[in-house]
């Protein structure tokens, strides 16, 4: 087994685990079955991991368990007292084919098993990864050199050959928006999401020529926004279950076209918390489950609402959410440093555990701004082993500076403290 299979750069509170060649998630941490250690190795028995491919091998053994059901063994084996060749699964990552780990049978009170003539109980087969004990410490700080960008908004022609990409940073394209709304803007349509980003310039042939350039860029989708239309956009559900059912399934279409991941960005709700976390904790849930996306944000900033709203997301379902994507900039304009890193220490114990990206708005209209210091204060963040990545909204006001601020961004990023 590979020893260097997953690592977990993406949460202090190790709330999932990531390819450690690509960066794809791979495991959520509420899918754990149990972790059992060996000498200096950690193996990790878990039921579902997500985002892989199961190729088949086959491995003679004297005593095995005739596999049944589901294809290559999934699911229930039953017993068998002859001698077969058993099916063992290889499992690789789907973003990079590395090899990540096996199946193999498993045992509610024992734990792994081997197979035995005399043992005739049923069993699970689940996935068992391993990797060096250090990496397990849930108290050790993680560094990301995360860079983000929303783009696609203002239909201003912005392309993504315009923005500069640093090689030795992760660099991320957040297409806003898709919304729950008919194309007209009015009425809402419970899930049933189309796009509202600028498509001419940034669809799937443009993905696709970008995606073969740079081996270090992604895509999501953000949801939501903030109008659409003449109006506000609003989280606007007919019920939990019709909505999620219309989102998995319009979301599925769009992302499977040519994206990774994708952001919530509600900012306006005719839905209480409660109803709000079940529909996008679901939604997120089942589309990782599925392999749709690999990653997941929110997006809230300092309101009542707005705050009540993805808390609660995060008190329910924050190990499935991979960044939070804090709008510090919708803190008032001429907020100093030592305001920001107040605000950012705040946030970070509001998402405790999270990866709260610091961020900054192009047109300078509100936050901390780059020209007032809003480096300084990443590199702060940076020194204290708190800066998780950065973003900014947005590319369109961006390009009228020349993307002088992206590469800052990036350069600082980049850098090892």
């Amino acid at each position: 087994m590979d020893n260097n299979a997953i690592t977990f750069p993406g949460n202090a509170q190790s709330r999932f685990y990531l390819c450690r060649s690509c960066h794809n998630h791979v495991l959520p941490g509420y899918d754990i079955i149990e972790v059992s250690t060996s000498g200096d190795r950690v193996q990790i028995y878990c039921t579902s991991p997500v985002n892989v491919r199961i190729e088949p091998s086959i491995v003679p053994l004297f005593y095995g368990f005739q596999p049944c059901g589901r294809s290559w063994g999934l699911g229930q084996s039953t017993f068998s007292s002859h001698s077969y060749p058993m099916t063992s699964m290889t499992i690789l990552c789907n973003g990079c084919s590395s090899y990540l780990g096996r199946r193999q049978f498993y045992h509610p009170v024992v734990g792994p098993l081997q197979p035995h003539p005399l043992m005739p109980i049923r069993r699970r087969t689940l996935l068992s990864f391993s990797l060096p004990l250090p990496h397990i410490n849930p108290s050790s700080s993680c560094k990301l050199n995360l860079f983000r960008e929303y783009i696609g908004a203002e239909f201003n022609n912005v392309k993504f050959t315009d923005v500069p990409i640093n090689s030795n940073v992760e660099f991320h394209f957040i297409l806003s928006f898709a919304i729950d709304y008919d194309t007209s803007g009015s009425p809402p349509t419970n899930g049933k999401f189309n796009v509202f980003w600028d498509s001419d310039n940034l669809g799937p042939s443009q993905i696709s020529s970008i995606k073969s350039s740079h081996s270090n860029f992604k895509v999501a989708l953000s949801l939501g926004g903030d109008s659409v239309g003449d109006g506000s956009a609003y989280f606007n559900p007919s019920s939990v279950d019709s909505w999620v059912s219309n989102a998995v399934s319009s979301l599925t279409d769009i992302i499977q076209q040519y994206l990774d991941g994708m952001d919530i960005d509600y900012e306006h709700f005719n839905a209480d918390p409660d109803t709000f976390t079940e529909c996008i904790g679901q939604l997120i849930k089942t589309l990782k489950k599925n392999g749709v996306i690999s990653f997941a944000s929110i997006a809230p900033f300092d309101d009542d609402d707005v705050q009540s709203h993805y808390k609660a997301l995060w008190k329910s379902y924050g190990d499935l959410i991979d960044y939070v994507n804090f709008q510090f900039y919708a803190y008032d304009q001429g907020t100093t440093v030592s305001q920001f890193i107040n605000y950012f220490n705040t946030q970070s114990s509001n998402y405790n555990g999270g990866n709260v990206l610091a961020s900054f708005i192009s047109d300078g209209s509100g936050g901390l701004t780059p020209e007032n210091g809003c480096f300084t204060a990443c590199n702060r963040l940076k020194s204290q082993n708190k800066l998780h990545g950065i973003f900014v909204w947005s590319a369109v006001d961006s390009k009228r500076n020349g993307f002088r601020y992206e590469k800052q961004s990036q350069a600082l990023l980049a850098i090892s403290h």
